[in-house]
């Protein structure tokens, strides 16, 4: 909301959210997160309890910090269920009948893509194979959609309410295609629309991708197009394509490049891999 209110120049209700945010995540802070435990818990009653969509809101709101997002992920076999992760550390692990949440996974995926989460590539790759690959596996189940529960069997959690076709499980379908190609909007709101825009390739070749591209709409008249291919085992190819008016970043091996002024930019990197 700080964002939207300074992209209409609102600077009264700008400072008004900033003060609001900067008090909410303090709060967290102070009273959610067990430094001991390396996690948020779930409520100051609760301190040795904690869940997937918690610590993933933590990571993705910016209230972690980049120490704080990476200890928190490594509490995630906590979680550790079947295909995927259970809701929180109060589910039974020894009950049979829990399903798993694509859902609140879904959160997780986002959480394990953030810039303060470091190298989560293994983790991501996993959970995205396992607990969605489970809906496209076997003929008689799969919809070609994303169920609403996956039980611990890799079969439609059918015994709750539930749905074979749950837009609330498709997070793959925007989270995998920002990962992959490696672009983004810019953060704050400098990056509304794609005006500036970050280009990351080392999620997709974390994931032992040789090649991917990408297509984002812009609000500037036209197409922000990404497109990387490996040439061998250590050659890069990154080609870019962008209105005029926007500009990015391109990081590639720990250095970054300055984009803007041109409607297509082209490079080749040799990668120590």
């Amino acid at each position: 909301m700080v964002d939207v209110a300074k992209a209409i120049n609102d600077t009264e209700a700008a400072a008004n959210y900033q003060t609001g945010a900067d008090s909410l995540q303090d709060a967290i802070n102070k009273e959610l997160w067990i430094d001991d435990l390396g996690i948020y818990s779930l409520s100051p009653d609760s301190p040795d309890d904690f869940s997937v969509t918690g610590l993933s809101f933590c990571i993705t709101s910016g209230a972690a910090n980049t120490t704080q997002a990476q200890r928190t992920l490594s509490a995630l076999s906590a979680f550790k269920l079947g295909p995927g992760y259970k809701d929180s550390t109060q589910v039974n692990s020894s009950d049979p009948t829990v399903n798993i949440s694509p859902n609140t996974n879904g959160f997780l995926l986002g959480g394990l893509t953030s810039p303060n989460a470091g190298d989560q590539s293994g983790t991501f790759l996993e959970l995205l194979d396992s607990l969605w690959g489970a809906m496209l596996s076997n003929n008689e189940t799969s919809t070609g959609a994303s169920w609403e529960y996956v039980d611990q069997e890799l079969n439609p959690g059918l015994s709750l309410f539930t749905s074979l076709s749950h837009p609330w499980g498709g997070a793959p379908t925007y989270v995998l295609t920002e990962y992959a190609s490696g672009v983004r909007q810019a953060e704050g709101v400098e990056g509304f629309g794609f005006r500036n825009w970050v280009v990351d390739p080392s999620g997709g070749l974390g994931m032992a991708l040789k090649r991917a591209q990408a297509t984002m709409g812009t609000a500037f008249g036209g197409s922000l197009k990404v497109e990387w291919w490996m040439e061998g085992e250590t050659r890069l190819h990154v080609c870019v394509r962008a209105p005029k008016e926007t500009s990015g970043v391109l990081e590639i091996g720990g250095k970054t490049r300055i984009l803007q002024g041109c409607d297509e930019y082209n490079f080749v990197a040799d990668m120590d891999m």
